[in-house]
C-alpha cells in the first residue's frame, strides 16, 4: 500500500458543510488539503497546516509559511506525512505563526473605530492615507 493510499484511508467525505462546521472541522484537522483559496485563508487563521492542490496558487503566501503546493498524490503523502511525524511542533509553530489575513480581530478593530467615531474621539485620523 502506497502512502498516499494509507492516508486517503484515514478521510471522510461528507456532504457541503455550512460555514460554522468548515471552520469546526478545519481547527480540529491535523492538516488541510484544498483548490479553495477560502479555506487556505481560514486554515492560516485557524493555524492548520495547508496543502494545496492546484497548478497556480493566488495565495502564494500560504505557502511561505503555512503550507506546500502539491502536484501529486505523491507529493500529498510526502508533506503530510512529514507533518505527521510531529504534528505537535507543527501546530505549535503555526500558532505562533501570523496569519497572512490577519489575526481575527478586524471586525472588532472596524466597530472600535466606529464607536470611537460616534463617541467623538479622534483617535482615528479621517484623511484618506495616499499609496
Amino acid at each position: 500500500m502506497t502512502a498516499f493510499t494509507e492516508l486517503a484511508n484515514q478521510l471522510r467525505l461528507t456532504e457541503p458543510l455550512d460555514y460554522p462546521d468548515t471552520l469546526g472541522l478545519i481547527q480540529h484537522a491535523a492538516a488541510v488539503i484544498t483548490d479553495s483559496g477560502g479555506i487556505q485563508e481560514e486554515a492560516t487563521v485557524l493555524a492548520r497546516p495547508v496543502v494545496v492542490i492546484r497548478r497556480s496558487n493566488e495565495r502564494p503566501e500560504v505557502e511561505a509559511d503555512h503550507g506546500a503546493r502539491a502536484l501529486s498524490a505523491g507529493d500529498i503523502a510526502r508533506i503530510i506525512s512529514g507533518w505527521l511525524s510531529d504534528l505537535e511542533a507543527v501546530h505549535d509553530r503555526l500558532r505562533h505563526t501570523p496569519s497572512p489575513y490577519g489575526d481575527g480581530t478586524t471586525s472588532a478593530q472596524i466597530v472600535r473605530a466606529i464607536w470611537d467615531r460616534v463617541a467623538g474621539r479622534r483617535d482615528h485620523d479621517s484623511r484618506p492615507t495616499s499609496a
